[in-house]
């Protein structure tokens, strides 16, 4: 066994140059732009986030929408009616629509909440827990706390710290190592 270790060694070592200097050239390719590009990065979004903007601008579509049924009809359609009212006139006077096309579902495939008793009329969703009141993505959507910005989450924050930690060690540890590759076996 020794003897085949010693062959490799006999035909690899004038090759131990050019391939430590290609391996360290990779990794100055590599690290170069994580180190440039690193202050800049974003990290991923938690797809509740996406959900509760989703939200906001249904919600806003929504409201828009009763805005032009209430000029059409003199009148917000009641609680009763719901947003269905907005698709489908049965027979309401100087119903001009259909002002949407369907209702859709809120972004945690929910049917959105319409109360009349308050004017303008509440359109709601109860964001991604499903009950009244939260914080951060289980907040209610409406059209008043729609545009609030939303803090980051605990898992936002999180990913964030793990993967800019490990592209800083990767990139601090692997940039100087090829520097000196590259120096040293020139």
């Amino acid at each position: 066994m020794s003897r085949y270790l010693d062959a490799i060694r006999i035909i690899l070592r004038p090759a131990r140059r050019p391939i430590i200097q290609l391996l360290g050239a990779f990794g100055i390719m590599f690290t170069f732009p994580i180190l440039v590009i690193l202050p800049f990065a974003e990290a991923p979004t938690d797809w509740n986030r996406i959900r509760y903007l989703v939200a906001g601008l249904q919600v806003k579509n929504l409201d828009e929408a009763l805005q032009h049924y209430r000029a059409d009809c003199g009148r917000y359609p009641s609680t009763e009616e719901g947003l269905a009212s907005l698709v489908d006139g049965n027979k309401i006077p100087g119903w001009r629509g259909p002002y949407l096309r369907r209702i859709p579902p809120d972004p945690w495939s929910r049917p959105y909440v319409y109360d009349s008793r308050t004017d303008p009329p509440t359109i709601l969703s109860y964001g991604a827990d499903s009950l009244p009141g939260g914080t951060s993505f289980n907040a209610d959507v409406s059209q008043v706390s729609w545009s609030k910005p939303i803090p980051e989450s605990s898992y936002e924050i999180r990913v964030k710290q793990i993967l800019f930690s490990a592209m800083f060690v990767a990139a601090v540890l692997i940039f100087p190592a090829s520097i000196y590759a590259l120096v040293r076996f020139r």
